[in-house]
């Protein structure tokens, strides 16, 4: 089933969508209500995206559009992986009580600069690079394009430097209570820019998911509560992300942005609607490995990208509008635990569940206190929900993180050791595996 012909269905059940939107998402938030923190938490943006695009399924089969058998494999994979993901309890976040006579002095170590300053130069040369050889993504009729033809360094290095950077900025704010510089608001300026030209109407979001995971690291390990303190300039900045989406919207459509969000918030299902409908996931080429290592072997040119199978969201796409578009749906989990793993599909789901849980609820307590721990926390949450959209990509994020982030790594270590080794530095012992920004 396409857009077109699902929407013709919808405006004909309006109520019927409705009211299973609202039944569906409100149950989902009560299963993961003790596990959300905040507005800008991304279980909360997850929750709520996830129930919306399953509402459809329900919708869709009460009209008859999709066969028992797949409802009731859904039905099985989501309830084991929600089992997955209640093996581990929520973050346990102590009452803070006079938090900043708990602070030992801190510094920011020669390493920790460094690794700042390469990380907003590169995002820099890289992103202007990006605009100069492959074009503007908000101008281009699919912003996905910018990655396409071997670009998809660029993406994957704006990406890790991005974090890098605000993971620097937050530190300087809320731990070492200092005002910003102009290098600070420079490449803040720049990180704004990116995000608007991006086209991607969930950039704000994204910056707002990087400072969630950065301010919970601080409130966990050094017991500074800044959710409360921002908890309303935190709801200003989604509003402002929802409003900045529908412009962006509006600039590249022309087309009726309140349209474009409620359309946007019903096809976050969109992989039900062209896998499930008319059992087009029979159609979905290639096994769970050559998707799950295909790339990873191609990005590291060890193999050709032509003996890697599409996406499937990509199949789909290509199978029902017959185009060469790069466009096409998230592969949820439920879609690849029935495909690649039949009747084997509810363990599948149990261990998704079961190590995103892990990451998000237990990772963080074994992790160390220091700008590498802090780096480490971010590099693993971030892509973590991505793990029950679609696997696939988050592998590629994981890929992306850890591999460009152990290069700048290792770079600002190269040059910060000959700082220190040329007596440019105040001759403390600043080693990276020793000291750090927070020093316990």
């Amino acid at each position: 089933m396409n857009y077109e012909s699902f929407l013709l269905i919808f405006y004909s059940n309006i109520p019927l969508f409705i009211i299973t939107w609202i039944i569906t998402v409100s149950l989902y938030f009560l299963i993961f209500k003790r596990y959300i923190f905040s507005v800008i938490d991304p279980l909360f943006y997850h929750t709520f995206v996830s129930s919306s695009g399953f509402s459809i399924i329900f919708s869709l089969w009460y009209l008859g559009y999709i066969d028992n058998y797949y409802l009731y494999n859904f039905l099985i994979t989501q309830a084991f992986f929600i089992l997955g993901f209640y093996v581990f309890k929520p973050i346990k976040i102590r009452k803070i009580q006079n938090s900043m006579h708990n602070l030992n002095p801190v510094n920011i170590t020669i390493f920790a600069k460094t690794l700042y300053l390469i990380s907003g130069l590169i995002f820099i040369i890289t992103n202007y690079a990006l605009y100069v050889l492959k074009g503007i993504p908000l101008l281009m009729e699919s912003r996905l394009e910018a990655g396409s033809g071997g670009y998809g360094i660029f993406i994957a290095t704006l990406s890790t430097t991005t974090a890098i950077m605000l993971a620097f900025i937050f530190l300087k704010i809320f731990v070492l209570k200092k005002k910003i510089n102009f290098i600070d608001f420079f490449f803040l300026a720049n990180i704004l820019i990116h995000t608007i030209l991006s086209g991607s109407r969930s950039g704000i979001l994204n910056f707002l998911f990087i400072s969630f995971y950065i301010l919970l690291f601080i409130k966990v390990k050094r017991q500074i509560d800044i959710f409360s303190k921002l908890k309303f300039k935190f709801v200003f900045l989604i509003s402002f992300a929802i409003l900045l989406s529908l412009f962006l919207f509006y600039l590249t459509t022309k087309q009726n942005p309140l349209f474009s969000l409620i359309f946007r918030i019903l096809m976050t299902g969109d992989i039900y609607i062209m896998a499930y409908v008319n059992d087009n996931i029979n159609l979905i080429e290639g096994d769970f490995l050559s998707h799950f290592i295909g790339p990873i072997l191609a990005g590291f040119k060890i193999i050709s990208w032509n003996e890697v199978p599409k996406s499937i969201g990509q199949q789909l796409f290509d199978y029902i509008y017959q185009t060469d578009l790069v466009a096409g749906p998230n592969a949820r989990m439920n879609i690849i635990a029935l495909k690649f793993f039949g009747e084997f599909s509810f363990l599948y789901s149990f261990i998704v569940g079961l190590v995103i849980s892990f990451i998000r609820n237990k990772s963080i307590y074994l992790i160390k206190d220091n700008i590498l721990g802090l780096l480490i926390y971010l590099f693993l949450s971030l892509p973590v929900l991505s793990l029950e959209t679609d696997i696939f990509y988050a592998i590629f994020l994981y890929k992306t993180y850890f591999t460009i982030g152990l290069f700048l790594i290792l770079i600002s270590v190269i040059i910060s050791d000959s700082f220190k080794s040329g007596g440019k530095h105040n001759g403390k012992n600043e080693s990276l595996w020793h000291n750090s920004y927070l020093q316990s």
